[in-house]
Order: C-alpha cells, then sequence, then structure tokens
C-alpha cells in the first residue's frame, strides 16, 4: 500500500464521507456521518473516548457484552501497547459496533454464541479482529459483503458494512474478513501506526 501524507489522508476522506452523507440516511447504532468528519490523532487502546477506565475498543466490547450479548461467551484480548490512529473516533466506534452487532446476529437460535476480540500489531498496522461462531458468510455472498444495500438480515438497509469499509479505507486502513459456512466469520479492520515523527508533522 502506498504510503500517504496526513494532509492527503485528510482530504481524501472528505470526499469519502461527502458521498456517505448522501448515500446513508442515519439509523440506529449508526453515528450520522457528515462532510466534515472530526479526524484527529488518537489511541485506540488508551485514553480516547474513555469510559470508566476503559479504552474504546474495551468501551465499545462491554456495551454489547451488558447489552445484546448476553449469555453468550464474549472475550476480548487487548495489546498492552498503545496504538495511536489518524481517524474520527466516533467513526471508529460506529465500525466496531457495526461489527460486533453483526457477529452477534450471525449466531443462530439454539447455538451458544461466542464472540471474540482482540486487539494486536502487525508490521506496522494495528489490527481489530472480531470473530463470531455463527452461520458463516456463503460463496455466493462473499464477494457482496461490502456492497451498499446488500444484506442477508430480515430487517436492516444493508449500509453498515459499506459504511465501515469507506471509513476505514478513507486514514488509509483495510477491512476484510474470513469465513467458515456454519463456523463462523472472523472480520479484520487494520490501520496506520502513527510514529513520534508523524506525531510532530500532524500537529
Amino acid at each position: 500500500m502506498e504510503k500517504q501524507t496526513l494532509f492527503e489522508i485528510h482530504q481524501q476522506s472528505g470526499n469519502s464521507f461527502k458521498t456517505l452523507a448522501e448515500l446513508h440516511t442515519p439509523t440506529g447504532h449508526f453515528v450520522k456521518c457528515t462532510d466534515s468528519p472530526q479526524l484527529g490523532l488518537i489511541d485506540i487502546n488508551g485514553n480516547a473516548l474513555q469510559v470508566g477506565g476503559l479504552s474504546m475498543i474495551g468501551n465499545v466490547f462491554n456495551l454489547f457484552k451488558d447489552g445484546d450479548g448476553q449469555g453468550m461467551q464474549m472475550k476480548i484480548d487487548l495489546s498492552p501497547d498503545n496504538f495511536v490512529v489518524y481517524a474520527d473516533p466516533n467513526q471508529l466506534v460506529s465500525v466496531f459496533n457495526n461489527l460486533l452487532k453483526n457477529g452477534i446476529q450471525a449466531i443462530p437460535d439454539g447455538r451458544e454464541g461466542k464472540i471474540t476480540v482482540v486487539l494486536f500489531q502487525e508490521e506496522e498496522m494495528v489490527c481489530v479482529k472480531v470473530t463470531d461462531n455463527g452461520v458463516g458468510i456463503s460463496d455466493d455472498k462473499k464477494d457482496k459483503v461490502f456492497v451498499p444495500n446488500f444484506t442477508t438480515k430480515s430487517s436492516g438497509t444493508g449500509l453498515g458494512l459499506a459504511i465501515s469499509k469507506n471509513i476505514v479505507e478513507s486514514v488509509n486502513g483495510e477491512i476484510f474478513f474470513h469465513t467458515v459456512a456454519d463456523v463462523g466469520t472472523s472480520f479484520f479492520v487494520r490501520l496506520p501506526i502513527i510514529r513520534s515523527g508523524e506525531l510532530e508533522d500532524a500537529h
């Protein structure tokens, strides 16, 4: 992946979110998309959006553990390291909300649900992996997962993953998945880690 300056990322993000704002009418759990996302340097495993001493990832996880995920086996494994990324924190929260919600909804009736969130580093990227033991994604649907308006659910707009993909890619990240039918699915969000030299350039 070709590296870009923070300014270039910011410029591209503005254009991407303008398209999203025209595409999506916000409903339910998804944060409203605007023409001007509040991009900044945030530590997704540290003080960013702390509630009760939890990191951004930990807070989102606990909201689902105490809500829709009650009665399921929910586990989280966070790296002890801090990872600074350049993004809109509220938009990232909406991405993680969507992945956890989808994972929980993918688990069929009669099966004990298992949801795992893992945060780790891969080279110069921080990776968030959300795994469920749901029905998986069939071969004929794999290519449509990130297509706007596509959904396998009886309700919903089918825009959650399409918007998540745009949010992640607008800051030079990537989102993808591995799935096995009737075993489960893992979604991965990878974001560039901003190092100290880049921190100084950004101020």
